[in-house]
């Protein structure tokens, strides 16, 4: 769901609907249910297992390094409080837990419209710490400075993981779940989906090259809206609105990603990435398949099946599949 900047400006730092966990828990303890609902349906591997994988020294990096992300929210949080450089320790912990300067990086924050994707470490300080304190060059106008929660700061984070997977040598690992981020003003705590993606450099310790955070779907209060996944937006009115300004219609192309090590021009796509595409093209095909099967009256679910099987990999590995 693309985020939408609260109309009340007051609440711009409350990411989404306010969640109480207490009130979650008190909701489902009389159901005899888990307090979060994804775990009921906790991932159990498809070779024949019935309990979950044990904890490999992939996971516990993982864990660490969210430990350290959580951290450094936390740092830069205090360090505004106590009107200390909070601008540096975010430069730095960026610098540090972030993979701009091996990889390009796939950060899409929650509270993010007009620039929704930050291919950059300077995208990603001006998210982190707010357009005035970033500067207006280097700056987004509309960061608040999601690390202080626009002024009111965090006072403590938690990392609620519900899958994590490694690969290979375990030197690329994915986690997906829920963190919780507490207002130090007000005590309420924001719920949101997280998912991550970690590549092992030579020192050993993991830097992130994707970082997804999104708010929780909420159905709408019309039921024959139910379909619609996000707000309508027009391609045709974005580019008519954006045109008088002479902007792509697509707003976070004009930060388009450039490599760190100094080139001007994008990266050559490669084999990877024209096999990535390729599956782009597939998944997408498969959609439209079983929309045109199900307009025919046909077995659109056994097409879906098929289609899961071949193009999704439950038979081969943890999925990380968090739908929209």
């Amino acid at each position: 769901v693309l985020y939408k900047a609260p109309d009340n400006s007051t609440n711009s730092t409350l990411l989404i609907q306010e969640l109480s966990e207490r009130r979650m828990m008190e909701e489902t303890a009389a159901e005899g249910l888990d307090s979060k609902p994804w775990r009921r349906h906790r991932f159990r591997p498809h070779y024949g297992a019935t309990t979950e994988q044990p904890t490999t020294g992939c996971e516990s990096a993982v864990t660490a390094a969210q430990d350290a992300w959580k951290n450094l929210i936390l740092s830069i949080s205090s360090t505004y409080l106590a009107n200390g450089d909070f601008v540096d320790v975010a430069k730095k912990g960026i610098a540090k837990y972030y993979g701009y300067d091996i990889a390009r990086v796939l950060f899409k924050p929650t509270q993010a419209v007009e620039q929704p994707f930050r291919p950059t470490a300077k995208g990603a300080l001006s998210y982190f710490v707010g357009y005035e304190a970033a500067g207006k060059v280097d700056g987004i106008p509309e960061d608040k400075g999601f690390a202080i929660a626009g002024g009111m700061t965090w006072s403590k984070v938690r990392f609620d993981n519900d899958q994590i997977n490694c690969f290979g040598d375990e030197d690329i690992a994915l986690a997906q779940g829920y963190y919780y981020f507490t207002n130090n003003k007000t005590g309420e705590i924001a719920a949101v989906e997280y998912s991550f993606g970690y590549k092992r450099i030579a020192s050993g310790e993991l830097k992130i090259v994707l970082h997804h955070s999104s708010v929780p779907y909420k159905a709408p209060d019309n039921s024959t809206n139910s379909t619609l996944l996000i707000q309508e937006l027009s391609e045709r009115r974005m580019m008519e609105e954006t045109a008088a300004e002479g902007l792509d219609s697509k707003p976070w192309r004009r930060h388009r990603f450039r490599p760190h090590y100094g080139a001007t021009t994008e990266q050559p796509t490669t084999g990877c990435e024209s096999a990535v595409t390729a599956a782009q093209d597939a998944w997408k095909n498969l959609i439209l398949s079983i929309s045109s099967t199900y307009l025919a009256n046909g077995d659109f679910v056994d097409v879906a099946k098929k289609g899961i099987a071949k193009y999704y990999g439950y038979d081969i590995a943890r999925v990380l599949f968090k739908p929209t």
